[in-house]
């Protein structure tokens, strides 16, 4: 089941031989950022995730996996499908994406018990015109 969440997101992993620990003591902070592409391509591959059973319902989040507007929390997304995936480097699933960072020019927080799809999509809807990299706490 993780073998599709693997395929999804490996070929835009940092080498595996990196050190995640070494990676976000050398790149900053305020480097830690996604594109809105990143973002597309996650909630694709959550969505691919919860249909092969990889990110399933759990007491902290009894989410339908058939709904496709709101989806599982953040806290199922982290801990099934972002976790397992950067483990074998301990980066942070931005830096996964962009090893080298990437400038910060909008900052998003959110609700880590609102729901993933929901989340992307109305992040996506209303992220202004002209910036390029999030960070998202």
């Amino acid at each position: 089941v993780m073998s599709t969440m693997s395929a999804a997101i490996s070929d835009q992993m940092c080498d595996k031989a990196t050190n995640g620990a070494k990676l976000h003591s050398e790149i900053p902070p305020e480097l830690w950022c996604v594109t809105r592409r990143d973002l597309v391509e996650l909630k694709l591959s959550v969505r691919r995730a919860v249909r092969d059973g990889a990110v399933v319902p759990t007491t902290r989040d009894n989410f339908d996996p058939s709904d496709r507007s709101v989806g599982p929390n953040l806290y199922t997304v982290v801990e099934q499908l972002i976790k397992p995936s950067t483990a074998d480097t301990r980066a942070s699933w931005a830096l996964s994406r962009h090893p080298a960072g990437l400038p910060c020019d909008l900052f998003v927080t959110h609700a880590w018990a609102e729901g993933f799809y929901e989340f992307v999509n109305k992040l996506l809807a209303s992220w202004p015109l002209g910036l390029q990299h999030a960070w998202i706490c």
